[in-house]
């Protein structure tokens, strides 16, 4: 391996993005090579803004959820490797949850050290990767243990339903049912809902949608204005009982 590849860590290749990426990357740099970033055609692979700030939601909101777990680690765009014999053999899903280890920053997921498989995945449905998510994902991700896998279609025009569910049952991966737009995620304890406009997610026991991180800083500048009116309300009234105490009222 050069030195500059070495320094980089990432893998170029001439094909085209496609469910089959790590097959079509070069054997003798990645079959016993895991690196953190894959290029293709000079470019690292990326999503739309509309995919983007789903992704960032979701995960911001799912930190936020499980704050005090430090045995859950949630994450976006990570490479998960699933073969130490051959580093072509990885996803990096849009979205992913793991139980059961360490939330430590990572700049790779390798299943051999980690001893698990995340066992739910979110995949945010685009054109280019529609086919992969219902096909050779869903498969991959059934024989590797994925307990709860979501696909969602932000864009509205790549999937068969904006929100499609899977969950295993008797060691398969089968449909879960949509009802009223929204499913539940057993692991998660929480309800993914389709709003039409967005998906939120929605925390069964509290009752009420877990909040954006835009919506945290509205709420969070809606009660520094009300403590500074209260703040001023507050001295006015102090200044009224000094005047009332010195008999000046």
């Amino acid at each position: 391996m050069s030195q500059n590849l070495a320094q980089t860590r990432q893998i170029t290749t001439n094909f085209p993005i496609n469910e089959n990426l790590y097959q079509n990357c070069e054997e003798e740099i990645t079959e016993n090579y895991f690196p953190e970033t894959v290029i293709i055609d000079g470019e690292e692979m990326g999503e739309t803004t509309v995919h983007y700030g789903l992704i960032s939601n979701f995960v911001k909101m799912l930190e936020l959820f499980f704050v005090t777990r430090r045995d859950v680690l949630i994450s976006a765009n990570l490479n998960v490797y699933y073969d130490e014999e051959n580093g072509r053999k990885f996803y990096a899903p849009d979205i992913l949850v793991c139980f059961g280890i360490g939330n430590h920053p990572r700049k790779t997921f390798k299943l051999w050290d980690e001893g698990t498989f995340p066992q739910i995945i979110f995949e945010i449905a685009s054109a280019s990767t529609v086919e992969a998510d219902l096909g050779k994902k869903y498969l991959d991700y059934a024989n590797l243990g994925v307990e709860e896998y979501y696909l969602l279609d932000a864009e509205r025009e790549n999937l068969p339903a904006p929100l499609i569910a899977y969950h295993r049952q008797n060691g398969r991966l089968v449909s879960a049912k949509i009802e009223n737009n929204r499913v539940f995620s057993p692991l998660l304890n929480l309800e993914i809902v389709d709003e039409n406009d967005r998906f939120r997610l929605f925390d069964v026991a509290a009752k009420e949608f877990l909040k954006t991180p835009l919506e945290l800083e509205y709420d969070y500048e809606r009660l520094e204005m009300e403590k500074e009116s209260l703040e001023s309300e507050n001295a006015e009234l102090k200044a009224r009982l000094a005047k009332y105490e010195n008999g000046e009222l």
